[in-house]
């Protein structure tokens, strides 16, 4: 237990050692516990730390504004210690909760937004942020192209070695396309064997070039399958 006399020193430790959960005090002598839990959340490491905010009055509106602010819970003082047990108990397993919530849905978000097979983004990502860099280019007059490529064939592969073959095949060519491109260029699975990367900041002559080294890259390349090395090829346009 770490103890201070002001929200200053309380925001001083945090840059020495992490908390776990805060006790603050309705009366601190240089911030209200409003400005205090806003301030805290927008900490990077304790926008869902646990806050037991200590009063001594029933006024429901700074008691609400609190409570929006970001405070777990309220405790009334004067304070026994069954009740303190109780209240740190109570924003510890919420906050628990709360941040598994969160990482939940943002791991759903993820799941929706990408490829199961490749792990690159879909095509409601390419809609979405597509068109925001089709904007974005439109607004700063810079320059963006947009590839697509195909895999030249792939039908005769997946007939010829059956569509484990062909997944494979599909896994080390997404592979490929992130090791070779920008890491805030947009790479998107359309469908199929087809898909599609998203170049901003990039003229036509920049990506014919980069469509080529793609090109070259992968005809290159050995598909190392479990059925044994192919050879692939690529069409870009």
């Amino acid at each position: 237990v770490m103890l201070v006399n002001s929200a200053h020193e309380a925001f001083t430790l945090l840059t020495q050692r992490h908390i776990d959960l805060f006790l603050a005090d309705e009366r601190m002598p240089d911030m209200t516990p409003t400005k205090f839990c806003q301030e805290l959340i927008r900490h990077k490491d304790y926008d869902h730390a646990p806050i037991v905010v200590l009063t001594d009055h029933n006024d429901p509106e700074p008691i609400e504004a609190t409570l929006d602010a970001g405070a777990t819970i309220l405790l009334h003082k004067p304070l026994n210690e069954f009740d303190l047990y109780n209240a740190i108990q109570v924003a510890t397993r919420f906050k628990e909760s709360q941040h598994e919530t969160i990482n939940l849905i943002s791991k759903l978000k993820r799941m929706s937004q990408k490829d199961p097979l490749t792990d690159l983004y879909n095509r409601q990502v390419l809609t979405e942020q597509g068109n925001k860099e089709i904007s974005k280019a439109r607004r700063t007059q810079t320059p963006l192209s947009i590839l697509m490529v195909d895999l030249d064939h792939f039908k005769i592969i997946n007939d010829t070695y059956g569509h484990i073959i062909g997944d494979q095949v599909l896994m080390i060519f997404a592979e490929l396309l992130a090791e070779n491109l920008r890491a805030y260029d947009l790479i998107v699975r359309y469908g199929g064997e087809e898909f599609v990367v998203i170049l901003p900041h990039t003229t036509v002559e920049q990506a014919y070039s980069v469509a080529e080294k793609l090109r070259l890259c992968v005809e290159a390349y050995p598909f190392l399958t479990t059925k044994g090395r192919l050879n692939i090829t690529i069409s870009i346009g």
